[in-house]
């Protein structure tokens, strides 16, 4: 498939949200970095004030190379749906077993320290549960790649269709999986816009 590029990436932009007391700031960063931290979560539905996460990825990269892994299954004291465990082939099990989301907050946090939060779809989507289960510091940056793939001129611009245009064969909604897909296609955008 041949690359076409669509539009240029937007400008750098602020907001903030409000998580408890506290103030978050969101800087939506425009250019790509080579000291980052790849992040994607798996959850039990789309509203990130009913719904709960139950995996939570992240891969650190420094100087564009891999140094460090966080992945966690967490309980989120409930049953999953049957559309969920279909999509994601994370079991009720899985998450029975899974660790307190209170237990690794401080882990996470001290994960990814002031590097940015690279997702797909991250501003949409993933920072929303963060900040509502107070997985954010005070001042996060991020940069969403579904803008990326939205210049690659395909189908659509979700995950497994990006994964089929880069070659990539692992799990989609496995969010260690998706963090790896969606490493693969920042680089890409590195090196190709």
């Amino acid at each position: 498939m041949e690359f076409k590029p669509k539009t240029k990436t937007k400008k750098k932009s602020t907001r903030t949200k409000t998580n408890s007391s506290e103030t978050i700031k969101i800087s939506r960063l425009r250019k790509l970095r080579d000291d980052y931290v790849v992040v994607d979560i798996e959850t039990t539905g789309l509203s990130p004030g009913e719904d709960k996460i139950i995996q939570l990825s992240a891969i650190k990269y420094i100087d564009n190379k891999k140094i460090a892994v966080f992945n966690e299954y967490i309980n989120p004291h409930t049953k999953l749906s049957d559309f969920i465990i279909n999509l994601t082939g994370i079991t009720q099990d899985v998450v029975d077993h899974g660790k307190e989301l209170n237990d690794i907050k401080d882990d996470f946090i001290s994960f990814y320290g002031d590097l940015p939060l690279v997702g797909h779809y991250i501003n949409g989507f993933d920072i929303k549960f963060l900040i509502a289960n107070n997985l954010v510091i005070k001042n996060v940056a991020t940069i969403d790649t579904l803008p990326l793939a939205r210049k690659l001129d395909l189908e659509n611009a979700k995950l497994p269709t990006v994964k089929n245009f880069l070659g990539i064969n692992n799990n989609s909604h496995d969010s260690l999986d998706d963090c790896y897909t969606t490493n693969a296609l920042y680089q890409f955008a590195k090196e190709n816009f």
